[in-house]
């Protein structure tokens, strides 16, 4: 069926000859005639008409209904046809002046489109216009099955891509279709929006709903706007990354995957310029002013895909918690160097690419001399949306006895590549442990004098009384006017030169008369530890375990370190010291494991302490 051209008639090559400032008048004079012609124009004319009479089921037809001589036509904007799928496309309106005659159509196109190959019939349309209804005539269309599939996961709004009817289309990607249980398998979701139509996601900061069941998605990054160019026409593409993993094996269908969007569509689009045009610029269809976009809300949806999911092979390894990828290991600790009853951390890194939120801590495979807490983990991803990257963790470990390394420690995963388990094993670690040792002599700490250096002091001569009326001696040469009869001792020039060496001898003597007044180091110490003590009661008085436990542990560390005079000791040797046994005894080692279990363990919180509790600990720390 022939689609119906409206015939535009004007002065060939006129308005180009035209000079610029006669055009706005001509333009106005043109608008004018037209309005006015509008009164006489003919009768009002509905026609509707399909772009073929026959197609595929992957391949829609563009349907065209046109009003002449109505400038308020009311034309449907969805239509019902068993069997078909009649979706809005948009709208443009062309106006005509033909010996100063003007009439304008109306122009609403659809996409049709069907599922199932049959003959259709679409029934007339009813359309007002001038008061009046009209209807158009019935239309048939025969649909025979396409050759396309739906493994691309690609749903066109508007016709097949690069067709001229498609403006908005989406696609679901996965660039697999097997995989096995437990395996990450990226998902990228593409929007296409033709490069003149605006569009905004409703509501804004919405993301894809991926519809499906088996399988779990990983978070969306920030979604980014790209251009393309598909059958040489332009366009923007939205695109959504994401990542699947499925939890069963069998068939597994993703998607469709949905997003609500607002589009702004153009009514018209600027025509090239020809001399059937009444005017070059073609100012009334291509201005917004006359022709404004029209606002549509649409649901986009993908097609679905559908994969093969195998179930992973028997024979998993011990330690096996369902880590599927490709990873390494690397394994340290620190310190290296520590004294019994230290704790040492133990850090295991595992790197690569797969599901990081199954993988478990690495396991130590030989745990006879070491006590073990639980470990904290940490994950690093190096791409936006976690699927590789390095999971970190850290575990307390305490020597029990001399151990001389620490023991390998191991991690087990599937490999969906090769289709096998794999076992990593670090190397041991090589561990100096210093035993803490036995008492050792405790110097006298009781509060000395301190010895302060005696000076001798300059002897004093005897005053030598000075003669009142003696007869002074004979002078044999003139004295200078400064030259006096006091005696030595009495001018300020002795004393300078008394004092010179005497200060010189204070300066020597300084360091020792500091040393003998600073208190010396077990002094120190045993301050210190006292000092610690007591601002121990605040926390002793809490009745939650994160404060107390620590608390009560220390003061027996200090009670210890008070009667031995070093600060360092092991449970067993508290023990050993404040003469602990039996019901004291489990009530120290009690003290000591739950503190330990608080520090190295990350454990917080938990009942918190009774009066009973309370008087049973505070016995021994009393």
């Amino acid at each position: 069926m022939k689609n119906v051209e409206i015939k535009q008639r004007h002065l060939s090559g006129f308005a180009e000859r035209m000079p610029f400032a006669w055009r706005v008048p001509v333009l106005l004079l043109a608008l004018l005639l037209f309005i006015t012609s509008l009164a006489h124009a003919a009768d009002i004319t509905v026609n509707a008409e399909l772009s073929a009479d026959s197609t595929t089921t992957d391949q829609p037809v563009r349907l065209s209904v046109t009003v002449e001589g109505g400038m308020n036509a009311t034309i449907p904007d969805e239509i019902n046809s068993d069997g078909l799928t009649i979706q809005y496309s948009g709208q443009q309106r062309r106006m005509e002046i033909n010996n100063f005659r003007g009439t304008v159509s109306v122009v609403t196109t659809y996409t049709v489109s069907a599922d199932r190959p049959g003959k259709y019939t679409i029934q007339p349309i009813e359309i007002q216009a001038g008061g009046k209804t009209f209807k158009t005539e019935p239309l048939h269309l025969t649909i025979t099955q396409g050759s396309g599939g739906g493994g691309s996961g690609r749903n066109s709004d508007e016709g097949d891509p690069g067709s001229n009817q498609n403006k908005v289309f989406s696609e679901l990607i996965i660039p697999k279709d097997t995989a096995y249980v437990g395996e990450i398998i990226p998902a990228e979701i593409r929007y296409y929006f033709e490069r003149d139509i605006q569009f905004q996601v409703n509501p804004p900061g919405q993301v894809p709903q991926i519809a499906g069941e088996g399988f779990s998605k990983q978070r969306y990054p920030q979604p980014r706007l790209e251009q393309t160019e598909i059958k040489g026409r332009p366009y923007r593409v939205l695109i959504y990354k994401t990542a699947v993993v499925a939890a069963k094996s069998g068939d597994l269908t993703v998607g469709p995957a949905e997003l609500d969007v607002v589009v702004s569509i153009p009514q018209n689009r600027r025509r090239r310029p020809s001399l059937n045009d009444p005017f070059a610029d073609d100012f009334f269809s291509s201005n917004p002013f006359f022709s404004p976009p029209i606002q549509r809300e649409m649901n986009l949806r993908t097609e679905p895909v559908t994969l093969k999911i195998k179930a992973l092979p028997p024979g998993k390894p011990p330690g096996f918690t369902g880590a599927v990828g490709q990873f390494t290991l690397q394994a340290s600790a620190k310190p290296l160097n520590i004294k019994s009853g230290d704790p040492v951390t133990l850090t295991s890194v595992v790197s690569g690419r797969g599901n990081f939120d199954v993988v478990s801590a690495p396991t130590l495979v030989d745990t006879k001399d070491w006590r073990t807490y639980p470990p904290s983990g940490r994950l690093s991803s190096s791409d936006e949306i976690g699927i590789t990257g390095d999971k970190t963790f850290d575990m307390a470990i305490v020597p029990e006895g001399k151990p001389t390394h620490i023991p390998p420690v191991h991690f087990s995963y599937f490999d969906p590549q090769t289709g096998k388990y794999v076992t990593l094993t670090s190397e041991p670690i090589s561990v100096q442990i210093e035993s803490s040792g036995s008492p050792a002599a405790v110097p006298d700490s009781s509060p000395r004098a301190p010895a302060t250096p005696v000076i001798a002091a300059t002897p004093t001569p005897a005053a030598s009384p000075t003669p009142a009326n003696d007869i002074l001696p004979i002078r044999t040469q003139w004295r200078s006017a400064a030259q006096t009869f006091a005696p030595v001792w009495q001018q300020p020039v002795f004393w300078i030169a008394q004092g010179i060496p005497l200060l010189f001898l204070l300066l020597l003597a300084m360091p020792k008369i500091l040393t003998a007044t600073r208190p010396d180091a077990a002094t120190l110490r045993q301050r210190k530890w006292k000092s610690e003590h007591s601002n121990l009661t605040a926390k002793l008085a809490s009745d939650k375990p994160e404060n107390f436990f620590p608390a009560a542990a220390r003061s027996l560390e200090l009670q210890t370190a008070l009667k031995r005079g070093t600060d360092s000791a092991t449970p067993d040797e508290v023990l050993l010291t404040l003469g602990f046994e039996g019901e004291e005894a489990e009530t120290a080692r009690e003290i000591f494991r739950r503190r330990d279990e608080i520090g190295y363990g990350g454990i917080r919180g938990g009942r918190e302490i009774s009066s009973e509790m309370r008087k049973r600990y505070e016995s021994i720390l009393k």
